[in-house]
């Protein structure tokens, strides 16, 4: 087909020539089977008790349910809560075994050893699954230094081929958002900031609607053509 366009198109007494473009990144798509292993990492430190635990569980309750509605049902789920340590609430379970609420203990806020423990789940977690991490906190975690940094950089290295997704989250944050961005930055993905439940809602949501992969190839799709017709306005315009 591109050949017979060019022999169409192509004049080089006019100066003009066809110009194919790459509408599809095969390098931004996720796994061709779809499934995901989402891992879970979920501040559960002294400053998140009340309302602000109450909005964790429902906005993990509400990707669950995301997930679900696009008939991901081959997921598995892992839920990492974490606060001076770390504790499993589920690990590797089908989607529809995800459990429904989350117990709370409160304490300290460390990051490294919920990142070691989502590594192991993620390692030994099903081989055909895309990992998925979203780990939200509201403080400043007090293992600072390089250990969170180092976690993320074990995980990394030990995903490579699996197309690892990150996501890091600052809730009500009252400092440690420094952090977030880093790790997020290290993991290679993204970083959101919460101000209400409302918000926290709306990002996990939001990464729930990220694992589809119709709609990230369609997201792709849009952003390559809008470049090229940004380009082309520039090119015939200015």
């Amino acid at each position: 087909m591109e050949a017979a366009f060019r022999a169409r198109y192509d004049d080089s007494k006019a100066g003009r020539s066809l110009t194919a473009v790459q509408l599809f990144d095969d390098s931004r798509m996720t796994a061709p089977s779809g499934r995901f292993h989402i891992v879970f990492c979920l501040d559960e430190s002294g400053s998140m008790a009340g309302q602000k635990w109450s909005d964790v569980v429902a906005a993990y309750r509400l990707l669950i349910s995301r997930r679900q509605n696009d008939q991901a049902l081959e997921d598995v789920v892992s839920v990492i809560t974490f606060s001076s340590w770390s504790r499993s609430q589920g690990q590797m379970l089908p989607l529809a075994r995800a459990p429904a609420s989350l117990t709370y203990t409160g304490g300290d806020t460390s990051f490294a050893p919920p990142l070691a423990d989502a590594l192991a789940a993620m390692q030994a977690g099903p081989a055909d699954c895309t990992p998925l991490l979203v780990f939200m906190s509201d403080g400043q975690n007090h293992d600072g230094g390089t250990a969170p940094l180092s976690a993320m950089g074990q995980m990394v290295a030990s995903m490579r081929g699996r197309n690892l997704q990150v996501h890091t989250i600052a809730f009500q944050a009252l400092g440690g958002e420094a952090m977030l961005r880093q790790l997020a930055a290290e993991g290679g993905g993204t970083f959101h900031s919460a101000a209400d439940g409302v918000q926290l809602a709306r990002t996990f949501s939001s990464i729930a609607a990220g694992c589809t992969a119709m709609d990230a190839l369609v997201q792709r799709f849009g952003d390559i053509l809008s470049e090229q017709i940004a380009f082309k306005i520039r090119a015939d315009f200015l």
